[in-house]
């Protein structure tokens, strides 16, 4: 009797078990902006629900909004962890990915939440950004598709295939979805901003770019880079009434497949320039709507709940960039390159300056002997059929073909070469190292070869490696604009050295002021004066 007294004095004044209130509270004080003590509130509600999948998802959106993203993520995956299904998660965990810049991983995350909520437009657009950031332009391409089938002309999936025919070398399809986005909404910035930019790089559109970066910065309320854009504006001006004479560059032709000129793509650690549909609007994390009512936990996770309308995150910079190098696509299983070189690390020339890096990775080298020539007219069969796969995509037929060519005729630097890219087109980074180095030992002064094993390099996170690397290929050919270009990036990304960035990026200009990524350093040269 005294028992049921308790539940029902308890019922009357309201009570609720501890877990489920601390989560409410969560909850509540996230929608109201307290970031901090949303946390507190959380961390005690996981603690006592501790198989709680909204639970944890909410911990994260708390952890993700209160700028501490390594806890957000490791709460976001405890929740999928508890249950995989659970939609809200993947798609927070997502933005929280394609917020650092993450797109591979990012990409999984939203292809997982379209999978369960295939018309959700907003999670088509981040899908389609993510794409495009980790180079899928196929999946890019559909996902913008998509989402305007969903919503025809939307500023946001408009701008995005903008972002798609840019890397696909598209330039006036480009400009026509840039500016139908902008017939829909004269001031959505980042078509304005994408427009300017690749109007700036013709130099008979050049008073057009002027004209729109004027806008831009004209915005209300004006764009947090607004003054470095106003830099900009003035160094056409002054261009326009002082022009100098554009260098000629001599272009070598090559009988292998190279690799190709840095392409425009957005990212948030390179300089400047083409701004992602989502810049003034960044990625916002969805909440769940279950507040579990159960005293204790439960063994079987919670339902999944159906979201609400995203909640307003805190401002974010803008992010208006590009990426100057090739990405690597998700890895698969390939064969690797056989070596019979044991690995030892390379002794970097000491006219070398390696710089210091964040990262502790090194890469070890196999140096392997510069090989005797073998049977060059039986590998030359496979070689062909090689690059005709390679052609056609098939790049597990290429890797077998190519790597049948190297047995044959171990000098073969072409079928090296050729098998690296392959390799690095499935993903095998380390099977693409290992061939770019049996190319450069054939071949040590080829300039592609350098050029795409620093790329490799990088690629795996080996930063002081990738930079040695291009400094080599400097050190031989000091006009090369893509070294100077990628060598730049490096140091303004990776090594926070701003003053090397310059020097270098100057000296890309110098070489080839009509490249593509001409705009985008021209506007990291504005935004970051001597």
């Amino acid at each position: 009797m005294q028992a049921l007294l308790t539940v029902l004095l308890a019922l009357v004044a309201g009570c609720r078990p501890a877990g489920p209130s601390e989560l409410l509270q969560g909850r509540n004080l996230i929608e109201k902006g307290k970031y901090t003590r949303a946390i507190e509130s959380l961390k005690r509600a996981v603690s006592l629900l501790p198989t709680n999948a909204p639970a944890w998802n909410y911990l994260g959106l708390a952890c993700h909004y209160g700028g501490k993203p390594d806890e957000a993520e490791k709460a976001y995956r405890q929740a999928l962890l508890l249950d995989h299904d659970l939609s809200e998660a993947h798609y927070n965990l997502g933005c929280l990915l394609l917020e650092q810049n993450k797109a591979e991983a990012a990409r999984s995350e939203f292809l997982a939440y379209t999978l369960r909520r295939g018309n959700s437009l907003d999670s088509l657009l981040k899908l389609g950004l993510a794409q495009a950031n980790s180079r899928d332009l196929v999946g890019a391409e559909k996902s913008f598709i998509e989402a305007l089938r969903l919503s025809p002309q939307h500023p946001e999936a408009l701008n995005g295939m903008g972002l798609v025919r840019v890397q696909q070398r598209r330039a006036s399809d480009a400009m026509q979805c840039f500016n139908a986005a902008l017939k829909k909404q004269p001031d959505f910035a980042p078509a304005l901003l994408n427009l300017a930019i690749l109007s700036q790089q013709n130099p008979q559109e050049r008073p057009t770019a002027l004209r729109l970066y004027k806008e831009y910065v004209a915005l209300k309320p004006p764009p947090p880079n607004a003054d470095a854009v106003s830099l900009l504006i003035r160094q056409i001006e002054q261009e326009f009434t002082a022009p100098r004479p554009t260098p000629q560059v001599a272009v070598t032709p090559t009988n292998i497949p190279t690799v190709p000129h840095p392409l425009p793509l957005n990212s948030n650690r390179l300089p400047a320039a083409f701004a992602k549909t989502d810049a003034a609007n960044p990625p916002r994390p969805i909440t769940s709507n279950a507040i579990t009512k159960a005293a204790a936990p439960s063994a079987q996770p919670p339902a999944t709940p159906q979201a609400p309308t995203p909640l307003v995150a805190q401002e974010r910079p803008p992010v208006e960039i590009l990426r100057s190098e090739p990405q690597i696509k998700v890895a698969q299983d390939v064969p690797a390159v056989e070596v019979s070189a044991a690995p030892q690390p390379e002794k970097v020339p000491t006219t070398v300056q390696v710089p210091e890096s964040s990262s502790t990775d090194r890469y070890r080298y196999l140096s392997p002997p510069k090989p005797l020539a073998g049977n060059r007219t039986a590998a030359e069969k496979f070689f062909r059929a090689g690059a005709q796969a390679q052609q056609d995509r098939r790049l597990a037929d290429a890797l077998a073909a190519y790597g049948k060519a190297t047995q044959l005729d171990p000098s073969y630097f072409e079928a090296y070469y050729n098998l690296a890219l392959a390799a690095q087109g499935t993903g095998n980074t380390q099977a693409a190292l290992n061939a770019f180095e049996h190319a450069l030992a054939i071949q040590p002064d080829s300039p592609d070869a350098r050029y795409s094993f620093a790329l490799a390099l990088k690629q795996s996170n080996y930063l002081a490696d990738a930079a040695a690397e291009l400094e080599k290929l400097l050190a031989r050919y000091p006009n090369d604009g893509r070294a100077h270009l990628a060598l730049g990036n490096l140091y303004a990304q990776n090594f926070d050295e701003p003053s090397k960035a310059r020097s270098h990026y100057l000296k890309a200009l110098d070489t080839d002021p009509q490249s593509p990524q001409a705009g985008a350093v021209r506007y990291w040269l504005a935004a970051h004066p001597q």
